[in-house]
């Protein structure tokens, strides 16, 4: 049943209309290009403030670099 309540759950999620639309925003002058540091990031979802995700979380980006957190 668990099973069948998360493949309810993903389906939900799949449904929905995302609130960032795909092709909007700015796009930013060559000079405002750089690295992007995230230092000591730290984060807990707010339906289970006792789980921290993330504590002292760093991340370096050079420009150009894409990645995902899963």
């Amino acid at each position: 049943m668990r099973g069948v309540g998360a493949g309810t759950r993903i389906f939900e999620l799949l449904e929905r209309t995302s609130k960032i639309h795909p092709g909007q925003g700015q796009v930013l002058e060559p000079s405002r290009r750089g690295v992007v540091n995230f230092e000591n990031v730290k984060f807990k979802y707010p339906s289970r403030p006792e789980m921290q995700v993330l504590d002292g979380f760093d991340l370096e980006l050079a420009p150009g670099t894409s990645i995902a957190l899963v």
